[in-house]
């Protein structure tokens, strides 16, 4: 077998890729060991509802634990600052909006663009506030 350029960059390729998932196989390894030792430890015994089932209130699984263990994902944080802010707008913007108001908006549409860029899944993505339409788009935010 001839020993080609790129059949040589292949076979490194391949070792690369076994060695890194060798060095995840003992990650994980040291990490499970660590886990089993602090349960074996007792650690784990003073957990709040050890032993009882998760209640998940809402129909998504992950938000329903993260609500259960108290924490917020940092894109709900920032849906909350969005939607108060938009309450507080609405009303600056029913009349003649004045130079700070549209300033506050388009620190708003920043946020939203940073929203975007971390919720979960595209689908929960939400447009840009336009000025024209501010009332009418704040309430898909509530």
């Amino acid at each position: 077998m001839v020993d080609s350029p790129s059949w040589s960059r292949l076979k490194a390729r391949l070792e690369f890729e076994e060695a890194k998932a060798r060095m995840d196989r003992q990650v994980n390894d040291w990490l499970d060991e660590a886990v089993r030792d602090f349960e074996a430890k007792g650690g784990l015994e003073h957990v709040q509802g050890k032993g009882k089932p998760l209640r998940i209130e809402t129909g998504d699984p992950i938000n329903g634990v993260l609500k259960a263990a108290n924490v917020k994902p940092p894109w709900l944080e920032l849906q909350h600052e969005i939607r108060d802010g938009l309450r507080a707008l609405k009303r600056e913007f029913e009349q003649e909006p004045s130079v700070a108001a549209q300033r506050a908006l388009e620190a708003i549409n920043l946020k939203i663009s940073r929203y975007n860029a971390l919720v979960p899944h595209y689908s929960m993505q939400k447009a840009k506030i336009d000025p024209a339409t501010l009332v009418r788009q704040s309430e898909s935010w509530e």
